[in-house]
Parts: structure tokens; C-alpha cells; sequence
């Protein structure tokens, strides 16, 4: 009884893992960034890091769009809409995210293409 309790009281069990830890943070509630990428689409591209963070620490290929507003606010970043902030990264042939579900059930999965695109990203936040 004591040992599922603990199990399940910590969401993270193994950390943050090496290559996030320079600007990845974690919190009972959320995954968030401590800094935020310097680029064309730094909005955007903070979603992907935060989705990607989900992705390696939880396993979980698909968060849900609270969850992701959430961490973006904790961030410093105000959006009203996550599908609007992706903009070209969301939907067609070459998209780095796919959205799923309507209203309140929206969720958000990173494609091979957003793996790809956010481990870029991520690197250039871990050689500055």
C-alpha cells in the first residue's frame, strides 16, 4: 500500500533527463521551460520543447492541451489559443505537431518531423 502511494505521488519518477536539464523545470503540476528559444518562431518552438520534455521524461506521446497551457504560462508565455501560436507547424504534409480532439479534449502529439525539429532546438538552447 505505501510503496503504489509513493509511486504514484511523484509524476516524474526519473528526473529530468541530461540533455533538457539546462532549461527544463519541473513542478507537482507541470513541465516548463526557464528559458525560451531564440528564434524565428520562439513561441512555437517553446511548444515543441515542452511537448518534447513530456515525450522523454513521461513517455507520454500525447499531452493535452491544459497541461500544455499550463506549462507555457509557467514558462512566461501568454497564448490564448495553442493551435493559433503553432501556426504553419501544426496541420499539412510537412507538420511538426498533430492536434487532436475538439474544444476542451484537444490534444497535442509531436510528429517524427517535431522530434526532429525540437532536438534542433534544443541544442542550440544547451551550446549557448
Amino acid at each position: 500500500l505505501v510503496r503504489g502511494a509513493m509511486a504514484r505521488s511523484s509524476s516524474i519518477e526519473a528526473g529530468i533527463p541530461d540533455h533538457l536539464s539546462r532549461f527544463i523545470r519541473t513542478d507537482a503540476e507541470s513541465i516548463f521551460l526557464s528559458v525560451l528559444p531564440q528564434t524565428h518562431q520562439p513561441i512555437a518552438d517553446s511548444i515543441l520543447l515542452i511537448l518534447f520534455a513530456h515525450l522523454s521524461m513521461k513517455n507520454a506521446k500525447v499531452v493535452g492541451g491544459r497541461e500544455l497551457l499550463q506549462g507555457l504560462k509557467k514558462s512566461g508565455v501568454q497564448i490564448d489559443r495553442t493551435d493559433r501560436a503553432l501556426g504553419n507547424y501544426l496541420g499539412g504534409s510537412h507538420a511538426l505537431v498533430v492536434k487532436m480532439g475538439v474544444r476542451r479534449g484537444v490534444t497535442y502529439k509531436l510528429t517524427e518531423r517535431g522530434i526532429s525539429k525540437a532536438k534542433e532546438v534544443a541544442k542550440s538552447l544547451t551550446e549557448v
